[in-house]
Parts: C-alpha cells; structure tokens; sequence
C-alpha cells in the first residue's frame, strides 16, 4: 500500500465517498465505517 499524508488520504477518501458512494445510494456513514475497517 501506498503511503500518503492524512490530508491526502482523507481528500482521496472524501473524493472516493461523493463519487461512489451518492452513484450507489449508500450512507455516507458506512461506507467511511468500511474504508477504516479496510
């Protein structure tokens, strides 16, 4: 894995959320719940 700053990750994890998670109708909540437990 490839390790970036925490400000890089959340922006990476902030971008990942809005684009996938609104496409698929998921609650924001899980899907942060499942990328930290990832």
């Amino acid at each position: 894995m490839i390790y970036m700053s925490k400000k890089a990750v959340m922006i990476s994890l902030d971008e990942f959320i809005h684009t996938h998670a609104k496409s698929r109708g998921l609650n924001i909540s899980e899907v942060c719940e499942k990328a930290l437990r990832e």
